[in-house]
């Protein structure tokens, strides 16, 4: 029989705590009659709480007020960096890459979710996140702000993540980033 995951250990390891965590949230949903995603404190929504510290700091997000259009969608604008790993109407898990000096295109998560790398995730790396708006009188993105970051290599981490406009990310690192994307939609 054919396995369609790729069965090394650090992928076959990440790939059971997607689904896991996956499951969990899911479930989680499901029961909600509302989607539910942590308050963020500021404006960089690559900074939220721990997912175990959402329990006190949560806000309902309305998907229909997304004002983006679908062409900037992650996996159709920046396809080299973000790969459907399973998508069904409730749930979409991403596999998210940045190679090594590499610069995304601009793109949007329309839906909330959770970010995290893999289990053995104890690379240092250093980026740039970029958030860009759009100029109605000249019909142009443009950089709004940007935000540097810098990972520690304490092992894997999670955190939510609110619905994203556009934006890009820059890696300053000699590192390949790999991360994971599970986003939540509207039930």
């Amino acid at each position: 029989m054919n396995d369609p995951i790729d069965t090394s250990p650090l992928t076959r390891a990440a790939f059971l705590k997607i689904v896991s965590l996956a499951s969990l949230m899911f479930a989680f949903f499901i029961t909600s009659s509302s989607f539910i995603v942590p308050e963020y404190h500021g404006e960089n929504p690559m900074v939220g709480s721990k997912l175990l510290g959402c329990r006190d700091h949560c806000f309902l997000f309305d998907t229909a007020k997304w004002q983006w259009p679908d062409s900037l969608d992650a996996v159709r604008a920046a396809p080299n960096s973000h790969k459907i790993l399973f998508e069904n109407d409730k749930i979409r898990i991403l596999e998210v890459t940045v190679d090594p000096y590499g610069f995304e295109p601009m793109h949007t998560h329309r839906y909330p979710g959770v970010m995290f790398g893999p289990d053995t995730d104890t690379l240092h790396y250093d980026i740039v996140y970029y958030r860009y708006d759009y100029d109605s009188v000249k019909h142009v993105y443009f950089a709004k702000d940007s935000v540097y970051q810098r990972s520690g290599g304490r092992g894997t981490h999670e955190h939510f993540m609110k619905p994203e406009g556009p934006h890009r990310v820059k890696n300053l690192s000699s590192v390949r980033i790999i991360a994971f994307r599970v986003e939540f939609k509207q039930t």
